[in-house]
């Protein structure tokens, strides 16, 4: 689907390094200085903090009261170079050095050279936002120093074998084919067949850390291959902090410790916590309570799987269904 130009910014899709600008319910005078800025933080409750390209930072609204301040700068409309402007590079995007990266601050310093790819493990919406993996160090580029890199480009840490798809933070996972010549991935949770989590990606030389069967392992990328379609799907598949959106149905996790706050049921994430955690409501109690999706490196929340096709969330670009005819006035919308 086309993405959508000037969507409203929702407390769903705050994440550090999103450009924007002022949106409909806007009062805030010049304090965005008529520009742009880019999103550095969550103020839970509804709020976000930006820093505007003036320098200037402040707390604005993205639901609370259900004002929303802020809308996503369009692609196309962002103040890029020619070089940088087919697409900005965020987390897990493989990249290359752009045409232009000399004049990026100390981009010549880093460990990406010309025709290498690397991996964005960070974007922090600094000036320098981009923390880059590339060739067993980390670097911290300008957004104009990288592009994204294409299908022409080699693909970054893999063997020919796992070129097709380099694993992400919760992608579905199995063993590669050359798996037992990387480090001790035999003896990992995952054997053959297996399908496991991705949990946690930290750049390091086996930087994925994956769940799977109540137990948890570090894996060299080269170990792993996203799971296909033809893979049997995850079981209860771990919360981690990039996954919580209103409205996903869970129930108690690995790390549950919480007695029967739940019911024993299921509930519904209604919100994002501080610090990796999530608010649910249970279905059989009533009750909301905050719990661990990553802090401390404790998951307390598994997905309740669907037979069905994915339930709209805030945030998603969405069109009318088949049958949206049956559903009282829904051809009357928009």
């Amino acid at each position: 689907q086309a993405k959508i130009s000037g969507a409203v910014v929702t407390s769903a899709m705050v994440r550090n390094g999103v450009r924007v600008k002022r949106g409909p319910d806007w009062k805030w005078d010049d304090q965005d200085g008529g520009g742009e800025g880019v999103i550095t933080g969550t103020n839970h409750n509804g709020w976000a903090s930006v820093r505007w390209d003036t320098g200037r930072s402040f707390n604005y609204r993205v639901g609370q009261g259900g004002d929303f301040d802020l809308v996503l700068v369009a692609d196309g409309e962002a103040r890029k170079s020619p070089e940088t402007a087919k697409a900005s590079p965020g987390v897990g995007d493989s990249v290359v050095l752009s045409e232009d990266y000399r004049s990026c601050g100390d981009a010549d310093g880093g460990p990406l050279k010309p025709g290498d790819v690397g991996q964005v493990i960070e974007d922090d919406g600094s000036g320098k936002p981009l923390h880059v993996s590339a060739g067993g160090r980390r670097w911290w580029y300008m957004r104009e120093a990288l592009r994204v890199a294409d299908s022409a480009s080699p693909k970054a840490r893999k063997s020919p074998k796992t070129a097709q798809a380099s694993p992400g933070v919760g992608d579905s996972v199995v063993l590669s084919e050359d798996y037992r010549s990387c480090e001790d991935a035999d003896d990992g949770p995952l054997k053959p067949g297996d399908v496991g989590q991705v949990i946690e990606d930290d750049g390091s030389s086996k930087p994925l850390h994956v769940s799977a069967g109540g137990r948890r392992w570090w894996y060299m990328r080269e170990a792993l291959r996203v799971a296909d379609s033809a893979s049997p799907k995850v079981g209860g598949a771990v919360v981690t902090s990039t996954m919580v959106r209103r409205g996903v149905r869970v129930k108690r996790g690995p790390d549950w410790r919480w007695d029967d706050q739940d019911g024993n049921g299921e509930g519904v994430i209604v919100g994002t916590g501080p610090l990796h955690t999530a608010e649910v409501k249970w279905d059989n109690t009533g009750r909301t309570n905050v719990y661990r999706v990553g802090q401390g490196g404790a998951f307390d929340l598994v997905i309740v799987a669907s037979d069905g096709q994915a339930s709209p969330a805030v945030g998603d670009s969405v069109v009318l269904s088949e049958d949206y005819k049956s559903h009282t006035d829904a051809a009357r919308g928009p």
